[in-house]
């Protein structure tokens, strides 16, 4: 059986970029578009990993992490923020808790971007 992976994010050219990636990679995605929709998500659905910008409308990225943590049965599913967001508080809440993985969009696009020139390169 397939890992569901929740992916949270408001932009919706880049949630089927990154749905379409993980499903290629055999993973079930749920999507949600901020962090109101995910906790409602949360309520009905169980998920393996959780992958949210912090950036968003109606409920940030933060927002939602700090509710989600507040529940004991979350406890032990991964959570990772991918976002482009410079701000300072922000990126200090996500270095303030460890078990918070920071992935910056620059850094996954500059990826495939190389991946990409390289097996070009090759044929």
């Amino acid at each position: 059986m397939p890992k569901t992976v929740l992916l949270v994010d408001d932009d919706p050219l880049f949630i089927e970029v990154v749905r379409d990636l993980l499903e290629v990679h055999h993973y079930q995605v749920l999507m949600a578009h901020n962090g109101f929709d995910a906790l409602h998500l949360l309520t009905e659905q169980n998920v393996d990993i959780i992958v949210s910008d912090i950036e968003m409308p109606v409920m940030n990225g933060i927002a939602f992490h700090a509710r989600f943590a507040e529940n004991d049965s979350h406890r032990d599913i991964p959570f990772v923020f991918l976002t482009s967001t410079d701000d300072g508080d922000k990126i200090n809440y996500v270095r303030k808790h460890p078990r918070v993985v920071l992935i910056r969009k620059s850094s996954m696009v500059d990826e495939l971007i190389r991946t990409v020139a390289y097996l070009t390169s090759m044929s």
